[in-house]
């Protein structure tokens, strides 16, 4: 499967949060570490943001493919 940032980006993020580079990265990054949380991993003590585009994409993947039913602890999209 091939995905466009803006595809993931345009169904995770608000056109608000796209503004500029810097904030889509800003966003990406504390929607990632959400993800994380409610997953119950380890926080990270540091997260790079193509780290954290690495997980949402992959978030947005499972959830779109129904290959995941996630907890409601988790964000919807």
């Amino acid at each position: 499967m091939r995905v466009a940032a803006e595809e993931w980006r345009g169904v995770l993020l608000r056109e608000s949060q796209q503004r500029s580079g810097k904030q889509a990265k800003r966003e990406a990054d504390d929607l990632a570490r959400r993800v994380i949380d409610s997953s119950g991993a380890s926080r990270p003590t540091s997260l790079r943001h193509d780290t954290s585009e690495a997980i949402l994409v992959g978030y947005w993947a499972v959830r779109s493919l129904g290959w995941v039913k996630f907890s409601e602890r988790l964000p919807k999209f």
